[in-house]
């Protein structure tokens, strides 16, 4: 007689990680003398479910922020929040009345996007819009914004926690994989060009190279308590003073790297015995 007893098969079932943040696509735009401002380096191609960083920056000392919205394009923004501003009608940096606003808006729909920047009234200075598309975000992790006066010329000078100031602070992470976008003004005017912050990348589309406003990007490795925006004033500027914003999104289930997930599945088959 022989018999055949149960076996036991162990399987391992590996679950991908969560949704992780990335950076999609960006667009700038600029004028003066306006209460409005599209994004016109390009039209954004985004997806549903993805999350616009906006940053609103403006000269005039009467214009306030309104609301970020769209000009045009199939998908959709959603309610905007504003999570910081900086320079209201009381507060004055060196040149003058710059303002900046940060903000983020989900998207509903995929297709093509233009943002738009609305102020309350026309702004007599230059006015800039800086936005950010980054995929599978979640809720917004940390943020700043602070005035940087005199960061010199060396590298990663320019900060969040610029040393000197007003605000100047880092910022904690609380997960890895956050999507960190930054944005900066020289309300100076003087800055020939920006060099991206280490490990940073900077937005092509805005005026890194040649003018006084810039952003950049990156996804952070891991969740830190000393995570700060920089950049590297070139040539020229480095005595002016700076509006420099930053905005943490988490990923999506709260994590882009949390590891491969085991499950243990034991098949158990039935005893056979054969006479």
């Amino acid at each position: 007689m022989k018999r055949f007893y149960l076996i036991l098969i162990p399987l391992l079932c590996c679950f991908p990680a969560l949704g992780q943040t990335g950076h999609v696509t960006d667009c700038s735009g600029s004028n003066s003398g306006a209460s409005t401002i599209v994004c016109t380096t390009t039209t954004m191609n985004v997806s549903n479910g993805d999350t616009l960083l906006m940053f609103g920056i403006w000269n005039d000392p009467t214009a306030t922020f309104t609301s970020f919205s769209k000009s045009s394009g199939t998908a959709t923004i959603g309610t905007c929040t504003e999570i910081n501003n900086i320079g209201s009608e009381t507060t004055t940096v060196a040149s003058g009345n710059n303002k900046m606003v940060q903000a983020w808006c989900p998207v509903t729909g995929s297709g093509t996007l233009i943002p738009v920047l609305t102020l309350s009234s026309s702004a007599s200075g230059t006015i800039r819009i800086i936005c950010q598309d980054a995929s599978g975000g979640g809720s917004i992790d940390s943020y700043a914004l602070v005035v940087a006066t005199n960061p010199g010329l060396g590298a990663n000078g320019l900060s969040t926690n610029c040393g000197a100031g007003t605000g100047c602070t880092n910022i904690t992470t609380t997960v890895s994989g956050d999507y960190l976008a930054v944005a900066t003004r020289d309300t100076g005017g003087n800055v020939t060009s920006f060099s991206a912050g280490t490990n940073y990348t900077l937005i092509t589309t805005s005026s890194c190279g040649s003018g006084s406003d810039c952003g950049e990007w990156q996804v952070q490795t891991s969740a830190s308590s000393s995570t700060v925006g920089t950049f590297t004033v070139n040539t020229s500027g480095g005595a002016d003073t700076f509006l420099i914003g930053i905005i943490a999104l988490k990923p999506l289930g709260g994590s882009s790297n949390p590891g491969t997930t085991i499950i243990p599945k034991t098949t158990v088959l039935p005893k056979t015995t054969v006479l």
